[in-house]
């Protein structure tokens, strides 16, 4: 009896060390909270935070997303799936402003970044309190056009009213729209569609498909084996897990790139992964198709707000890659920008027709401000990274700029 127990402790001892040495950082309070993410569903890195949303492509998962953190706050996913700590849908009140704030991840964090100083310059010039004015974050890491226009449609469908919608857009139109062209993918459709729509079954690939949904259900299921008593306190079960569960994610992924890889032999791409195929030969055809759905999103959106009574406001962000628009710090040179980098050559490419556009947008009569230049006397670090997210100071002053227009637009006597 001795013996056996003698022989237990030992390879209980040796799986300890095994697994301290297999798993990078390891600490047993985080293995039993990577367990319960498995077994929950909710690896935010991995599984549930987004979900396929039927109108506007994507949106976080209310029922599993811890939310976003960013500039020392936690916004939480309210109930239409999108990052706000706001309902999402508001009516107009007496003496309340309401601005919807469009667009991708830029638009988002300045929401957030430069909700103060917003509000603030807002309260300044509208002669109200900053506690009147009220965002509502329609912007999502990742969009571009038309999921903007698709976004403010569904909660314009669900009674959400506005005084001011603002789109900031720009970066994932010019650089989202290559991605899925070199993927083969329509470029109109969200970025790398193919990847958010993994999960939806290409008749031609049930087998890959069942095998995939099956291996989710096993490792969900391990998970929760490996939280029960009294195996979570076991190195040695835990051990045999944590190799099992290494073995069962590389097949996953495996599998996620068959069916990723789009089977040529079977014909090409699934639809519904793809999208209509386009005959795209030139890049000069691949721009005509990004700007005409960038502009032609934008006329909706103008159109929409129009029959909202509300006011609509085009804003192309500034970018570091646009020619001439910043003298960049020493720190921005070494760290946040990379003109070799492709996503660079884009913007150089496709932001001067998107100026252009927009200007005959503007000569229509919508509301079109190119921020391009918002930066360009600006010597002190303003970048975050190569991606053209801005720190505090950018942040802030594209705020105050986008604040300004909002009160130019408010001033409008013309359409709304």
């Amino acid at each position: 009896m001795l013996v056996a127990i003698g022989v237990w402790v030992v390879i209980e001892g040796f799986s300890y060390l095994a697994l301290r040495a297999s798993a990078t950082q390891f600490e047993w309070a985080e293995l039993a909270v990577r367990q319960s993410q498995i077994a929950h569903g909710d690896t935010t890195q991995e599984e549930a935070q987004e979900t396929i949303h039927p109108y506007h492509g994507w949106a976080f998962n209310p029922q599993v997303s811890q939310g976003v953190f960013f500039d020392k706050r936690k916004i939480p996913v309210n109930a239409w799936g999108l990052v706000d700590d706001g309902p999402g849908v508001l009516k107009k009140q007496p003496g309340k402003l309401i601005v919807g704030i469009s667009g991708g991840s830029v638009a988002w964090q300045m929401s957030v970044a430069g909700e103060i100083a917003l509000k603030a310059r807002l309260a300044e010039k509208l002669g109200r309190a900053s506690h009147d004015i009220q965002l509502v974050r329609m912007a999502m890491s990742g969009f571009k056009q038309p999921q903007q226009l698709m976004t403010l449609s569904w909660l314009l469908t669900q009674g959400a009213e506005f005084d001011v919608v603002v789109n900031i857009d720009g970066f994932n139109e010019a650089v989202g729209s290559d991605e899925n062209r070199r993927g083969r993918i329509c470029m109109a459709y969200p970025t790398n569609w193919n990847a958010r729509t993994q999960d939806i079954v290409d008749p031609r690939e049930y087998s890959i498909a069942y095998e995939l949904l099956r291996l989710r259900a096993e490792r969900q299921q391990i998970a929760a084996s490996a939280l029960s008593w009294p195996w979570r306190w076991s190195p040695t079960y835990q051990f045999a897990w944590y190799v099992r569960d290494r073995q069962m994610h590389s097949r996953r992924v495996e599998l996620g790139n068959l069916i990723l890889s789009g089977h040529q032999e079977l014909g090409g791409k699934s639809f519904a992964n793809a999208g209509p195929a386009e005959d795209i030969k030139t890049d000069a055809q691949a721009d005509d198709l990004a700007v005409q759905a960038w502009a032609n999103s934008s006329k909706q959106m103008a159109s929409l707000c129009r029959g909202a009574n509300c006011r609509y406001l085009h804003v192309l962000q500034p970018n570091q890659y646009v020619p001439d628009s910043k003298v960049f710090s020493p720190k921005e040179l070494s760290d946040y920008v990379g003109p070799e980098l492709r996503h660079a050559r884009l913007v150089q490419r496709l932001f001067p027709q998107f100026t252009n556009r927009g200007q005959e947008l503007a000569q229509s009569g919508l509301r079109f401000r190119d921020l391009t230049p918002l930066f360009s006397d600006v010597p002190q670090t303003i970048y975050a990274d190569v991606w053209c997210h801005y720190n505090v100071i950018g942040n802030r002053m594209l705020a105050e700029a986008v604040a300004d227009e909002i009160v130019s637009a408010l001033s409008d006597s013309g359409n709304p």
